[in-house]
């Protein structure tokens, strides 16, 4: 997330400093997102769970346009938090109690390039994902998970309209997020390493933004 951060400072500072040699843009995005067939899976048990994600995200952006180039950055200046999930093991003959965990998404973050395409509206973009994976447990092993840093990347294609004092854009595009495995410290047992997995899918963006 740093990477992200030291980024955004210098997108800012370059823009102060070339203002009148570059565009400068802001908006807001409202995304909807659908992620299939994410799969998680732990050391300790044979049994996979497949689940599909979808949401819709709204997030700010900040970019700099350099003729048909654009360099910005897209943040959700919100916490994604996720449900609490609640396994209850009081039956069973070994390891008896509950163990309850809820997963955050804290500081997502994407740095994009866009380009536009001749003289049509449309663009490509491309972008680096980052975000910070929060985990909150309480285990009647007494065990614990570390955060994580969730990585990814994305390819999307867009149309551009410019209006009167503002400008609105749609895309379509995939991401595709690296696997995420964390290990367990601390319990009775041995280690539980859980891994999530096929974390891609599809985006669909709206976009309006004013430029400087």
């Amino acid at each position: 997330m740093n990477k992200i951060k030291t980024i955004v400072i210098g997108l800012i500072l370059s823009a102060l400093t070339t203002f009148a040699y570059a565009e400068f843009r802001v908006g807001i995005t409202g995304s909807g997102v659908s992620f299939d067939d994410v799969k998680g899976s732990e050391t300790t048990s044979s049994q996979t769970e497949t689940d599909t994600l979808e949401a819709i995200l709204p997030s700010i952006f900040i970019e700099k346009g350099f003729g048909p180039l654009t360099i910005g950055v897209d943040i959700l200046p919100y916490k994604i938090e996720g449900e609490t999930v609640t396994n209850d093991q009081s039956g069973s003959f070994v390891d008896q109690g509950s163990n309850n965990v809820t997963v955050d998404i804290d500081e997502h973050a994407k740095i994009y390039a866009l380009l536009g395409l001749g003289d049509s509206p449309v663009y490509l973009k491309v972008a680096y994902t980052e975000a910070d994976v929060l985990t909150s447990e309480t285990m009647h092993t007494g065990s614990s998970y570390p955060d994580a840093e969730l990585e990814g990347t994305y390819v999307g294609l867009g149309a551009q309209r410019d209006l009167d004092d503002a400008f609105i854009r749609v895309e379509a595009g995939f991401s595709s997020y690296d696997d995420i495995s964390v290990t367990g410290t601390g319990g009775d047992d041995d280690a539980n390493t859980v891994t999530v997995s096929g974390i891609d899918g599809f985006e669909a963006k709206i976009s309006i933004g004013k430029a400087f």
